[in-house]
């Protein structure tokens, strides 16, 4: 390969690049805007359960009526559940946006190195025009190195996408996890009825949660990066559902039995997640082979000229 041709490949790889980002970003930025309203959101509501508990907790007119009849204990008990519900609800979506931050950011400090590769590519190509009388094949080769460098984006894309995919697949995996000793400690607890247990059953649904929040940011940048490859347009609303899910988990859980029955909600959603991220993962494998297969075609044809 001349200097010229490894210069334009060079130059038509950034200039993919520089495009994939932007489908990127268009695609993060308005998710960011929705999160960071969802947050507000739900530091306000935790805020009001956290004085709703303080209340209680500090006396009161509320409190002194519970105790004529004899109901502030029960009354506390179930403030301070739908507090920390609050609670993780909000430090689920607010860990869910840091992450969201950290892509959005990476991504636009790249586009700084991207900025001037499309007026470089012409520059390149209107100075070797003038000269292309040395090239008697210039336009062919160009047309095979353009397509070379297309294939070869397209490849980065692919595999960005199975490591996304690859990577949501890993906290699906932990969150089955924490779900499974969550349920086992559930079920001591109906027979037990001990505060360790109770303590342990809960600190496994935290690390659940935590997992959850890094499966929706992690199924948030397959479905970006998911973007610009033509596999399945349904992906999007296959999966999407699940990104609400942190919500919908730690709402009314108040009884051993509810928790329950949430964790085996839980376990099928995830477990369903999982396998559709898998199915699109071998889609995308199999794209890779033929993609391969094209760029070994276009470089016998380049070698042979």
């Amino acid at each position: 390969m001349t200097d010229f041709a490894k210069q334009i490949t060079e130059l038509l790889d950034k200039v993919q690049r520089k495009r994939h980002i932007d489908v990127l970003l268009e695609q993060l930025i308005p998710q960011r805007t929705a999160l960071r309203e969802k947050c507000e959101q739900l530091r306000t509501v935790k805020i009001r359960e956290e004085e709703d508990v303080n209340s209680l907790e500090n006396g009161g007119i509320a409190g002194w009526v519970l105790d004529l009849f004899g109901k502030r204990e029960q009354q506390l008990e179930k403030e301070r559940r739908e507090a920390y519900a609050a609670k993780m609800k909000y430090d689920t979506a607010m860990y869910e946006l840091e992450n969201l931050e950290r892509q959005i950011d990476s991504y636009t400090r790249e586009m700084y190195t991207l900025e001037n590769c499309e007026k470089q590519l012409q520059s390149l190509l209107d100075a070797n025009a003038a000269s292309s009388e040395k090239y008697t094949d210039y336009e062919n080769q160009l047309a095979l190195e353009s397509q070379l460098a297309l294939l070869k984006a397209k490849r980065t894309e692919m595999e960005e996408a199975i490591a996304a995919g690859q990577n949501a697949v890993i906290y699906a995996d932990k969150i089955l996890t924490y779900l499974d000793k969550a349920d086992n400690w559930s079920t001591a607890d109906f027979f037990l009825d001990s505060f360790l247990v109770d303590l342990a059953k809960h600190d496994n649904l935290d690390k659940a949660t935590v997992e959850i929040g890094n499966l929706q940011t992690a199924l948030g940048k397959f479905k970006s990066e998911l973007a610009d490859v033509t596999i399945d347009k349904n992906i999007s609303i296959q999966i999407g559902g699940f990104l609400t899910f942190a919500d919908y988990f730690w709402d009314g859980i108040f009884s051993n039995l509810e928790v329950q029955r949430k964790i085996s909600d839980a376990s099928r959603q995830v477990l369903d997640v999982k396998y559709k991220i898998q199915d699109t993962i071998s889609k995308l494998t199999l794209m890779l082979n033929e993609n391969s297969r094209q760029q070994q075609g276009i470089n016998e044809k380049m070698n042979t000229r």
